[in-house]
């Protein structure tokens, strides 16, 4: 009687220890294929936003690929010839904030008009 309670609890407890080895296993299969999604989808993204950002940049400047300098090179063009916009400017200064320069060496290319628009 003590052997067959012994024995019972012992296969209750092998029973336990495997649905929690099987549930275990499900919860990371499950997990793992979430993830997997997950980190395409973002590389789906990365790649969407990189594409549409590199064909306003060449939009913006004229240019099939971009370099360094491209941008401030054709905001400075649009200033000097007068074929800018406020947007123009404001792209600008976001990139000179971005960047953490000094607003110096620009505003002495810029016009005066357009310093006080500012």
């Amino acid at each position: 009687d003590l052997v067959e309670m012994k024995n019972g609890i012992l296969e209750r407890a092998a029973s336990s220890t495997k649905e929690i080895g099987n549930l275990y296993q499900s919860l990371d299969q499950k997990a793992k294929s979430s993830l997997v999604e997950m980190t395409d989808e973002l590389g789906y993204m990365s790649q969407r936003i990189d594409s549409e950002i590199k064909e306003k940049v060449n939009n913006f400047t004229g240019q099939n690929e971009y370099k360094v300098g491209d941008i401030t090179r054709a905001i400075i063009k649009k200033v000097a010839s007068g074929e800018y916009n406020f947007a123009d400017i404001v792209l600008l200064s976001k990139i000179l904030i971005k960047l953490g320069a000094d607003f110096s060496p620009v505003a002495t290319i810029l016009p005066v008009r357009l310093l006080l628009e500012l």
